[in-house]
């Protein structure tokens, strides 16, 4: 099987990607968490709606995402346009 660069460029971009999630994702959690009073914090039970609903509305809003990424690209994938790159010489 040859080796495919494709591959490489998508692992390296989801290694890139962590950081920002780190970065961005990590803070808003926080930030929101801080923001609920003490006894909430200070309680895993009544925690735990907050950071799932957060974390459910992510992973939702990411789908989303590639899913209409992916209704474009599968958009021009059907129409029969080629990227200059793929044509062969």
């Amino acid at each position: 099987m040859a080796f495919d660069p494709v591959y490489l460029v998508a692992f390296i971009m989801g290694l890139f990607s962590s950081f920002h999630c780190i970065g961005m994702c990590g803070s808003i959690i926080g930030a929101l968490t801080l923001s609920l009073s003490r006894e909430i914090r200070l309680h895993k039970q009544r925690l735990t709606p907050f950071v799932l609903s957060y974390n459910l509305g992510r992973i939702l809003s990411y789908s989303m995402a590639g899913l209409i990424a992916f209704m474009g690209y599968d958009g021009v994938i059907w129409s029969g346009w080629r990227c200059p790159a793929q044509h062969s010489a």
